[in-house]
C-alpha cells in the first residue's frame, strides 16, 4: 500500500513523537490532531481500558462535541464508561483483535444501540481500531466518518491502522516507564522499611516482634489481603509465625505448598505465583483466588516461607519483591547471629557479597541539590569484605542539611553493624535546636560502652548546613579535614578546612566535642572522604596522599560531581593497579558552582 508525500510525512512525525518520550499522555492530542490533518474523518478519539475491561477511559476527545458531555452526565465517573454500554461491534473488534468498520450506522443492525449518538454528534460512519501492547488489547481508536462511506477507501484505513500502531507502541512504551517507575519505589520503600525492622531486632533481640511488621507491610506493598511468614528461629530451632489479615485458610494452603515443595512433588525454585484459572488443586480453596509464595533459604536449606493471597493478580515484579523480603529477612538473622557471638568467623565470599549489596542500597540518595542548586553528591566503594565506611545526608527541616561521614575500624559484619549503630543514634537525636558539637557528644556516650567492649572505634565528622546563610556548624571527632576548593584572582586553590581535630568515637566515654564554624558558600567546590583514598598504597609502597587528591581537584574543579569522581577512581586505578580498593571509599563532594 502506497501513502501520498503528506500521511508519510505524518506517520514519520507521528513516529518521531512516540520514540521522543516514554509518557503518551504528553503526545496523545498532537497524534491525533496530526492524523486528521491528512485524513478525511474529521472527528476521531481513543478509549483505555481499566479495570480488567470493565470500563473504557476516554481520552483524545477534543474533536468530539456530544459524546464527551453525554457520558460525564451520565456516569459516575469522568469519561469512565462502563464496556458492557459499547455496540457488539465493538466488543467484536476487541475479542478478535480485528479492524471493524461499520459503514452505515443508520442501516447496520449491530450498531443500532449507538444512532442516538451519531446523530448527535453528526457522524454516519464508524471505525474501531484495537489498540494493541505487548499482545493485549489495552484500548481502541475510533474514527468518525461524517460524509458517505463511499467517501472512503481501504487505503484510507490502513493508514488509520498504521497510526493506531503507533500509538500502542506509545501506550507501551508508557506502561513500561509507569511499571518500572512503581517497581523501583516498591523496592526502596521495602529495603528501607526492612532496614528499620532490622535495627528493631537488634535492639528487642526477638524474632517474633521483628516479623509481626513485615507481614504487614508485604501484605500492603503486594496489594493482598492477607499475608503470613513462617520460619525456624536461631533459638533452639523453635519455629516464629507471623500473620497479618483475616484469611484463615492461608496458613493451611501454604502449609500445604511448602510441604509438597519440600518433597518436591511441585517443580518450583524458590518462589511462585498462582493466579485464578491455574491454582493446584492440592491448595485450591473458595476463600483464595491468587496465592504468591517464596522460600525462606540458608544454605540451600528451607527454613520456611513467605506467603500472600487475593490480590487481584499477581506478577514477576510481585515475586521480585517477595524475593527482597526473603533475602533481607535471611540477611538479618545472619548478620544478627554473626554480632552477638562478636563475629569469631568469617562468612562464605558469597554472603559477604550479598552483605555488600544491601549496604548500598540503604544509603540515602546519593545526590541531593539545595535551595541555592547547590549540589551535594557522594560515592560509595567498599571493599571486597565488609567495612565500616558510610554516610548520611538529610534535611533536618527547612532550614538545615546534616551531612554526616564515618570509619568504623576494621572490615567485618562487626564494623557494618557499628556502621548501623551509629546511623541510628545520630536520627535519634538530631533536631535543629542542638549543635553539631552536642550531637556527636551525645552519639559517643551512648555507644562508648559497646565500642569498648570490642575495643572498637570510629571516625567522624558532622556538619550542620544553614541553607539560608549557608554558614556551617562542624564538630569532628578524628576524621580528615575537608579540602575545599577557592579561587583567588585567578588562581585556584585547594586548602584544608581546619577546626578542632577531635578524638574518634569510641575512644573516652566523656569527651565533649567542640563546634566550629565555616561559610560554605566560601568555596567553588567542597570534598569530604575516608582514608580510603589518601591512604590507598600504589605498587612502589607510596600513599596516593592528600596532595595528588588536591591536584586532580584543582584540574576537574569545573566538572560535574560524577565526573570529579570518575577521575578519583581513574587514579586511584592507574596508582594502586588494582580495580577493588583494599580499603573502603567514601566521597562526598558539594558543587557550589
Amino acid at each position: 500500500m502506497q501513502y501520498t508525500d503528506s500521511r508519510i510525512r505524518a506517520l514519520v512525525e507521528i513516529s518521531t513523537m512516540v520514540t521522543s518520550t516514554d509518557n503518551f499522555f504528553d503526545i496523545k492530542d498532537n497524534i491525533i490532531e496530526k492524523m486528521l490533518d491528512v485524513i478525511v474523518p474529521a472527528k476521531a478519539c481513543v478509549n483505555l481500558f481499566i479495570r480488567d475491561y470493565k470500563y473504557a477511559h476516554l481520552v483524545c476527545s477534543s474533536t468530539l462535541d456530544f459524546i464527551p458531555n453525554f457520558f460525564k452526565r451520565n456516569e459516575k465517573k469522568e469519561h469512565h464508561i462502563a464496556f458492557d454500554s459499547y455496540p457488539i461491534y465493538i466488543h467484536e473488534a476487541i475479542r478478535e483483535k480485528k479492524i471493524v468498520w461499520i459503514k452505515d450506522i443508520f442501516k447496520d443492525e449491530r450498531a443500532k444501540s449507538e444512532r442516538f449518538l451519531a446523530q448527535n454528534e453528526g457522524y454516519k460512519s464508524r471505525a474501531v481500531f484495537p489498540l494493541i501492547s505487548s499482545n493485549e488489547v489495552i484500548g481502541f481508536m475510533t474514527c468518525f466518518f461524517i460524509e458517505e462511506s463511499t467517501q472512503y477507501t481501504d487505503e484510507d484505513i490502513d493508514f488509520i491502522a498504521s497510526v493506531a500502531s503507533l500509538i500502542g507502541l506509545s501506550i507501551e512504551i508508557t506502561r513500561k516507564k509507569r511499571d518500572s517507575d512503581f517497581m523501583i519505589k516498591k523496592l526502596r520503600g521495602s529495603l528501607n522499611f526492612i532496614n528499620k525492622a532490622t535495627d528493631e531486632l537488634y535492639k528487642n533481640l526477638n524474632l517474633d516482634s521483628f516479623l509481626k511488621p513485615l507481614s504487614k507491610q508485604i501484605c500492603n506493598v503486594t496489594f493482598s489481603e492477607s499475608a503470613i511468614i513462617v520460619m525456624k528461629g536461631f533459638d533452639k530451632g523453635i519455629y516464629h509465625e507471623s500473620t497479618y489479615g483475616k484469611n484463615k485458610d492461608l496458613k493451611v494452603l501454604a502449609e500445604n505448598l511448602h510441604i509438597k515443595l519440600k518433597e518436591k512433588q511441585y517443580k518450583i525454585i524458590n518462589g511462585k505465583y498462582f493466579n485464578e484459572g491455574n491454582i493446584p488443586s492440592f491448595i485450591k480453596n473458595e476463600s483464595i483466588r491468587t496465592i504468591l509464595y517464596h522460600n525462606l533459604v540458608i544454605d540451600d536449606i528451607v527454613i520456611g516461607y513467605i506467603a500472600v493471597a487475593n490480590a487481584s493478580r499477581y506478577s514477576e515484579d510481585d515475586l521480585k519483591i517477595l524475593n527482597i523480603f526473603a533475602t533481607q529477612i535471611i540477611f538479618a538473622i545472619e548478620r544478627y547471629k554473626n554480632a552477638s557471638k562478636l563475629i569469631e568467623h568469617k562468612m562464605m565470599e558469597k554472603e559477604l557479597e550479598l552483605v555488600q549489596e544491601k549496604q548500598r542500597l540503604i544509603m540515602p540518595n546519593n545526590n541531593i541539590t539545595l535551595p541555592n542548586k547547590t549540589r551535594v553528591s557522594y560515592y560509595f566503594y567498599p571493599t571486597a569484605n565488609l567495612g565500616g565506611d558510610f554516610c548520611d545526608i538529610f534535611f533536618i527541616n527547612d532550614h538545615f542539611l546534616c551531612i554526616f561521614i564515618a570509619d568504623v575500624m576494621g572490615h567485618s559484619i562487626l564494623a557494618n553493624y557499628f556502621s548501623a549503630m551509629i546511623k541510628g543514634a545520630l536520627k535519634s537525636c538530631i533536631d535543629d535546636k542542638k549543635t553539631a558539637a552536642e550531637i556527636l557528644t551525645i552519639i559517643n556516650h551512648n555507644l562508648c560502652e559497646d565500642f569498648n567492649s570490642l575495643d572498637i572505634y570510629a571516625t567522624a565528622r558532622l556538619a550542620i548546613i544553614d541553607l539560608k546563610t549557608h554558614r556551617t556548624n562542624i564538630a569532628n571527632g578524628g576524621h580528615h579535614f575537608p579540602i575545599g576548593i577557592k579561587k583567588e584572582g585567578t588562581t585556584i586553590i585547594a586548602e584544608e578546612i581546619v577546626f578542632n581535630r577531635g578524638l574518634p568515637l569510641g575512644i573516652f566515654c566523656d569527651t565533649k566535642y567542640e563546634d566550629d564554624y565555616y561559610n560554605v558558600s566560601d568555596y567553588e567546590l567542597i570534598c569530604v572522604f575516608t582514608d580510603g583514598i589518601i591512604e590507598a598504597y600504589g605498587v612502589d609502597g607510596e600513599m596516593f596522599g592528600i596532595d595528588r587528591l588536591k591536584e586532580i581537584l584543582i584540574d576537574n574543579y569545573s566538572k560535574s560531581n560524577d565526573e570529579i569522581n570518575d577521575k578519583i577512581r581513574e587514579e586511584l586505578f592507574i596508582h594502586t593497579n588494582q580495580e577493588q580498593p583494599k580499603d573502603d571509599i567514601m566521597l562526598i563532594i558539594m558543587n557550589n558552582k
